[in-house]
């Protein structure tokens, strides 16, 4: 909107527009898991082409869904990065023991995925593997 203030600007998108694409992203199901079981104890998060690279990997390592929910793995696809919504992802971290993230570039999911999870308990809370670990 021109000729806003940048504050003005600013205000607008943390007040408001923030929340509502959060809860765009929770009503139109935008982030989910791909595959979950009862038991599951190791996560894989991943959006986009490292998405498709992870699923190629399962797929190469002779992993396909019904297989990775027997050995426990749990599989979630992000198609919403930034921001990443806090309900979705403490439902998929939800019982695991860790968690890889799998990104191209940035740490963008891993950043987010770690701050969200910060405050839980040591005892629940997942071991969050990364670009450096």
């Amino acid at each position: 909107r021109w000729p806003d203030a940048p504050l003005e600007q600013e205000a607008r998108l943390m007040d408001y527009k923030w929340y509502a694409a959060l809860a765009y992203i929770r009503a139109n199901k935008l982030n989910y898991n791909v595959i979950e079981g009862k038991n599951d104890r190791f996560g894989i998060i991943a959006s986009g082409k490292a998405y498709n690279d992870t699923r190629q990997a399962l797929v190469d390592l002779g992993l396909d869904d019904d297989t990775c929910r027997q050995l426990g793995i749990r599989v979630h696809k992000v198609n919403v990065v930034w921001p990443l919504e806090a309900t979705i992802t403490r439902d998929f971290a939800q019982g695991l023991q860790e968690i890889l993230v799998v990104e191209e570039k940035r740490q963008v999911i891993e950043y987010q995925l770690k701050e969200e999870l910060y405050n839980w308990r040591a005892d629940v809370r997942p071991n969050v593997l990364g670009r450096f670990d």
